[in-house]
Order: C-alpha cells, then structure tokens, then sequence
C-alpha cells in the first residue's frame, strides 16, 4: 500500500515513519508553508483549505491514499486525522483529547463533537515554535498525565504530540499517527 502523507512539519515526518505498518510506503510532502498561513488568520481560510486540496490532489494521482496530518487542514476532504482518532476514541467509551496549537482546537472540537472533551494545553505551542522540542513534550505529557486522573482514554490529537506518549507516568495515550495508519492500512497497532 502506497499512502501519501501532508505534513505541516518537518517533526511528522519521523513520527509517522515509527508507526508505519510493514508493507506500507510513505511518500511525505512537506508544506509548513500552509500551516504557517493558517496561523496568520487565525485559521483555515477557504484560500488555504483550496490550495491544500490542490496539494492532495496531486497526491492522489500516485498513491493509493493521501492523509493531511495537520489537524488545522484536515477540513480538505478524505481520510481525517482527527475523525479516525475520534472514532476510536467513541469505540472506546469517550475520553479526552488534548491539542497543543489554538488553530487546531476548533475544528479538532467540531470533529470530536460535544461528547468527547477536547482541550488546549496552555503554552504547549509557543514551545513547539521556540523549538523546544523537550519542553513541548515534557508539557504534553504532565498534562496527559493529568488527564488520565480524569478520564481512562487519553488521546493526543496531533502528530507532533505523539512522542510525549513514551513520558507519560499514569497511561499509555492514544496518539493520532499510529490509530490513523492502523485504521487506514487495516493493521493492528
């Protein structure tokens, strides 16, 4: 199986590459450029959200499936990062969904809907952005941590957050690379 992924950071790229299925090749696209423009507005325009489907679909001509990693893109159509992980996540009962970026918490909340607690982690991003990548995961994990005291099903909503699973103290996290590859690839992760 051939699947293309859109990244908006480079960082994905070797987080996705850890989970992949054997037999699964990854082709990743690297367009931070989008994600960067998504921020400036204060989120996905239509602008963007086009110019990103144009990009999946030049994808889509040499590969099998196309997965946008980034949850602040993921309105473009197809297999959703954030959809996959919230179905699992209704599978399992309900829980609570952890974001670092404010451009992802709103359209992650629309996916999740009101049944799922979705939440920002305060400070998390400008981390991400200041290239503490120690830090971000360190942040990430404290507040997994935290949420695990509430709730059995813990789930990080993107890419870039899925490293901080291996730091957490009271519970492995649902992580969206790994329940995306496994769901689309049919593998059992």
């Amino acid at each position: 199986m051939r699947l293309a992924l859109l990244h908006t950071a480079a960082s994905n790229i070797a987080v996705f590459a850890a989970v992949a299925p054997p037999g699964v090749t990854l082709t990743h696209i690297l367009r931070p450029d989008l994600l960067a423009e998504a921020e400036a507005a204060g989120g996905a325009t239509p602008d963007i959200l086009a110019r990103t489907a144009a990009v999946v679909a030049e994808a889509a001509r040499s590969a099998d499936a196309v997965l946008v990693t980034c949850t602040t893109l993921g309105a473009v159509g197809g297999p959703r990062l954030d959809a996959i992980l919230a179905a699992e996540i209704t599978r399992r009962g309900g829980g609570i969904v952890l974001c670092t970026a404010p451009t992802t918490l709103a359209p992650t909340r629309a996916v999740m809907g009101p049944r799922i607690d979705t939440r920002l982690i305060p400070g998390a991003w400008a981390l991400f952005q200041a290239g503490d990548h120690a830090g971000y995961l360190a942040t990430i994990a404290a507040a997994a941590d935290a949420a695990f005291a509430e709730q059995p099903v813990v789930a990080l909503a993107q890419a870039s957050m899925a490293p901080a699973a291996a730091l957490c103290r009271h519970g492995v996290p649902l992580t969206a690379p790994a329940v995306a590859l496994a769901h689309m690839t049919g593998a059992a992760k």
